[in-house]
């Protein structure tokens, strides 16, 4: 009952563009977004109960064509949604159709718990079907997205152009692509997070690593997809995928992650702290958005043009055979310590540098290229002096390698060690790996000859390292991170984009009052 003059409200439902369409409207960004996916699914005896045990209830499944005895196929709907692009429907059929009845019957029968109600991470029929499963399915969101002429990104900036019924339709066009890249995207993810389930590790790290075994005893699988072509096709379907939807930095971004997650797989820190701290999804996110606005720096666009080119070909590896190749992991390492003496140990961001800015003038030692220095002064203009020896002098510790230090040095960099501080009174010291591999005096013999209140530092800590060198990490030297804990409070962090096996950070730090080194 209404009285005179009240609104009265239609609900259409939680319905996606398309069926809204039907009704004359479309609602840009739609929470509700859908697209159905139709199965033809194979039917037999040992399959009947399997298929059964999937629930039709609920918005996402329907039986099109119930399974039934005597029958050899059945057909089913599931639908796609933006707030739930890979339903565990989809999932449950589509590893069914993994494994023929004979492969079926044993993976029944070794079956100890009920996958209908696992958890996300539950591989019920073992984590080589799931991964067979979900390689399937980036196929067919591969062949779903093609359909389509134009990307989301070519969508988005025509729904700004067009009005009336052509909107509509393209605002419906968008929205189903969104959720076929939320598929796809989704479907990624959970490969990759197959890492956490394999039970293949040696209890202690072989030549390195407690994957070694597996990756070497695995090979011949990997093999066989490059021959095959199994590998090539995966790595195209990567660098085709739209991850990210109408956001090309979102994709740049999950690739990173994935390039990350490998690395940290294979050094056994999947689930560690510094894992947690690096595997930060939307930070990366950020960064990407700068590396392909063209705000950043050029270090940072070869940063995310490295990382997810790795990322994209290590995860085709993994999908296409279940395992990555040894050698291209060290290549990667290797490459890795060679960017970095080529251009900087870290990649600094916007916000790194405007922190930095804040505390101005600064006083670099031991700056190598002059990267961020060179960075500073022309993009925040900031009072910035830079400095580094032109050769490693011992007194401050033995190293690797040859003696001349980093290569093509910026214009800002002029000669000079520690003693420089000496010159520099009134000036925030600036230190970044002053001591390679943890060790070293060359950070405290910089330390001893500041008096100033406020210490920039960039690098690994205590607590912001994978420990895979020492438990204070490779930038600075036990002593170091020793007095400046003592003298010193940590005010702020900001975090950087990590290479593999690093985690950097810019860190402010005040002194206390009363103290100094002498």
């Amino acid at each position: 009952n209404f009285s005179f003059g009240e609104e009265a409200l239609i609900s259409y439902g939680c319905d996606g563009s398309a069926r809204l369409l039907e009704r004359g409207f479309a609602l840009p960004d739609n929470p509700d977004e859908s697209v159905d996916f139709v199965m033809g699914l194979r039917c037999s005896e040992i399959r009947l109960p399997e298929l059964l045990a999937v629930s039709p209830s609920g918005e996402n499944f329907a039986w099109l064509r119930p399974p039934a005895a005597g029958e050899d196929e059945a057909e089913a709907r599931v639908t796609l949604r933006r707030r739930q692009p890979l339903p565990e429907a989809l999932l449950s059929l589509s590893r069914l159709e993994c494994l023929d009845d004979s492969q079926l019957k044993v993976a029944v029968d070794a079956r100890a718990v009920s996958w209908t109600s696992s958890p996300s991470l539950e591989t019920p029929f073992g984590w080589d079907c799931e991964r067979v499963a979900l390689s399937r399915l980036l196929a067919v969101a591969e062949a779903m997205l093609g359909r389509f002429r134009t990307t989301p990104a070519e969508d988005l900036t025509a729904v700004a152009e067009a009005d009336g019924l052509r909107r509509m339709a393209i605002v419906a066009r968008l929205g189903a692509q969104e959720v076929l890249c939320g598929f796809a995207r989704a479907t990624c993810e959970r490969l990759l997070h197959l890492l956490d389930v394999l039970d293949d590790r040696t209890p202690e790290p072989v030549g390195g690593s407690v994957w070694f075994c597996y990756l070497r005893d695995s090979a011949s699988r990997l093999a066989l997809a490059q021959e095959s072509g199994a590998f090539a096709q995966q790595f195209r379907r990567m660098q085709s995928l739209k991850l990210g939807g109408t956001s090309p930095s979102a994709t740049e971004a999950f690739f990173v992650w994935a390039s990350s997650k490998v690395f940290f797989w294979l050094h056994d820190g999947a689930n560690s702290d510094a894992a947690g701290k690096a595997l930060d999804l939307p930070k990366v996110r950020r960064w990407a958005d700068e590396a392909v606005d063209g705000s950043a720096c050029p270090y940072m666009k070869l940063y995310f043009e490295k990382m997810a080119l790795w990322g994209r070909y290590l995860s085709s590896q993994f999908a296409a055979s279940g395992t990555f190749m040894l050698s291209d992991l060290n290549t990667m390492q290797m490459e890795t310590v060679a960017l970095r003496n080529a251009h900087a140990w870290s990649v600094p961001t916007k916000e790194a540098l405007d922190t930095l800015a804040k505390h101005a003038p600064l006083v670099e030692l031991g700056c190598g290229n002059g990267l961020w220095a060179q960075a500073l002064r022309d993009a925040n203009g900031a009072e910035v002096l830079a400095y580094d020896l032109a050769t490693w002098d011992s007194q401050y510790g033995q190293r690797d390698g040859e003696a001349r230090m980093m290569g093509q040095r910026f214009p800002i960099v002029a000669s000079g060690g520690p003693e420089q501080m000496e010159g520099c009174c009134g000036r925030t010291l600036l230190l970044m790996w002053p001591d390679y591999g943890g060790v070293g005096t060359f950070g405290s013999s910089c330390l001893q000859r500041y008096t100033g209140d406020t210490l920039l530092l960039v690098g690994e800590w205590p607590g912001h390292t994978y420990e895979t060198v020492n438990k204070w990490g490779q930038s600075f030297s036990d002593k170091f991170v020793q007095i400046v804990q003592q003298d010193f409070e940590l005010k702020q962090r900001v975090p950087l984009p990590c290479w593999p096996m690093a985690l950097d950070s810019l860190m402010v730090w005040t002194r206390k009052r009363g103290l100094s080194w002498l």
